[in-house]
């Protein structure tokens, strides 16, 4: 059966993890339709690849007919012109967020908590939909409630980021002075002798489960970090890229977290804030009870109704 609508998603060990991530949620809500979604492109990530549900998955020199409706989740301008120019018939949309170039020939879904731009190139089309309310949010099983104190924190980089970053996290993060709390560590990379209060774990299957056992979050990582907001986690946002730089800056002015820094050269974490994240009770209780009305977990099947009614 040729798929109907095609999810085309570039990930390496730099960008893109979370656009693949999405990506399959969003095809997965489509199949469950009963229109045929399937994926292309490139996927250089193992732990990613083992995500993909089993035939989901389409090299793209055994694609001989145009699916209706192609569906560009990806910063990479040149792969979004290769797309355009591979599928010349199909009804094209390009996944857009602040930190996105409008590409002509495109029409545009907008996921980002700004408001979508009233001006577009003149050969796009419209604005399909915007919001966050279209990310497809997972509920963490077991979600740990509420703690005023951290007991169980997680640390993850996102899911392309090399292991540098870590690196560079553990070398400078002072977990002896808060051996009493428990850090797990995403990060399949990393070198460096992890203290006695740190414990590492692959990316893969287990992450919304290791995810869900812990009561606070360090995150630098991008589309990721609308889960932990979602789940109600205590959160401290630490950025390395642009879309990271973005989101974090959002989540810290809103209240939903802390910003605690940036991981890169001549800049470094706020440690004087390490203490008010993970041990002030009423920052704590602030975080967790904003209002997260405009998020929730039903974003994949808003998504998929939104693309099904224009096909």
């Amino acid at each position: 059966m040729e798929s109907e609508i095609l999810f085309l998603c570039r990930a390496n060990n730099v960008v893109g993890a979370g656009h693949v991530r999405r990506s399959i949620d969003w095809a997965n809500s489509i199949n469950s339709m009963g229109i045929k979604a399937s994926m292309s492109g490139t996927n250089d990530i193992d732990w990613l690849k083992t995500l993909v549900p089993k035939g989901m998955w389409i090299e793209l020199s055994e694609i001989d007919l145009e699916p209706k409706m192609v569906i560009v989740d990806s910063y990479d301008e040149i792969f979004l012109k290769e797309c355009f120019s591979r599928f010349p018939a199909s009804k094209k949309i390009q996944i857009a967020d602040s930190n996105s170039k409008l590409m002509d020939g495109y029409d545009v879904i907008w996921v980002d908590h700004t408001y979508p731009p009233l001006a577009i190139p003149e050969k796009n089309n419209r604005v399909l939909a915007s919001g966050l309310n279209l990310l497809p949010i997972r509920p963490f099983p077991n979600n740990e409630v509420f703690c005023d104190t951290a007991k169980n924190v997680l640390v993850t980089f996102g899911g392309t980021s090399s292991g540098k970053f870590a690196d560079l996290f553990l070398d400078t993060f002072p977990f002896g002075d808060y051996a009493q709390v428990k850090f797990h560590l995403f990060c399949d990379s990393s070198e460096l002798a992890l203290p006695p209060n740190v414990k590492s774990y692959s990316l893969g299957v287990a992450m919304d489960v290791v995810s869900g056992q812990c009561d606070t979050v360090i995150s630098a990582s991008g589309t990721s970090v609308w889960n932990f907001v979602a789940n109600r986690k205590v959160l401290g946002v630490v950025t390395i890229v642009d879309n990271q730089r973005s989101n974090s800056l959002y989540v810290s002015t809103r209240g939903f977290g802390l910003l605690l820094g940036s991981l890169g050269e001549g800049q470094g974490l706020r440690v004087d804030l390490l203490d008010q994240l993970l041990f002030d009770s009423q920052t704590r209780i602030n975080m967790c009870n904003k209002d997260r009305s405009w998020i929730g977990f039903t974003g994949a099947v808003h998504f998929a109704e939104t693309v099904v009614g224009i096909l």
